[in-house]
């Protein structure tokens, strides 16, 4: 698995311009990682909560598209989401959050890699 992390400075509106801070996070999963997402039903795994958006009207998230959760199927079906915060502090602290979910995202997809069902004799 691979995330890269974009960052941007954007603003909206003509005469008082409103700036914000755009961070967008592209996943790209191995076909190995993408077997044992779909082998091991984990689409539904929610890999983050997100805060409501701050303003989703003027910062490019509709609020019927915009997602609390971010679940696995949404980081392969769409290759990742993005986040708008209205301050660089806020952007940091939301990317950092992200960084420090990754090892969790891992440790889930390797405990179901190779998992397979074999028959068993239990003598009690």
């Amino acid at each position: 698995m691979r995330v890269e992390i974009k960052h941007s400075e954007q603003s909206k509106g003509m005469i008082s311009k409103t700036t914000f801070f755009r961070t967008e996070f592209n996943f790209i999963f191995s076909e190995e990682e993408k077997g044992i997402i779909a082998e091991a039903d984990l689409g539904p795994y929610t890999f983050l909560e997100r805060e409501p958006p701050f303003d989703s009207k003027d910062y490019g998230e509709p609020d019927k598209a915009y997602e609390y959760e971010v679940t696995l199927r949404k980081l392969l079906n769409d290759g990742g989401f993005h986040h708008a915060s209205p301050s660089r502090r806020q952007a940091w602290d939301f990317t950092r959050n992200v960084k420090e979910q990754l090892p969790n995202l891992k440790a889930v997809l390797d405990k179901y890699a190779g998992i397979a069902l074999e028959n068993e004799s239990i003598e009690l």
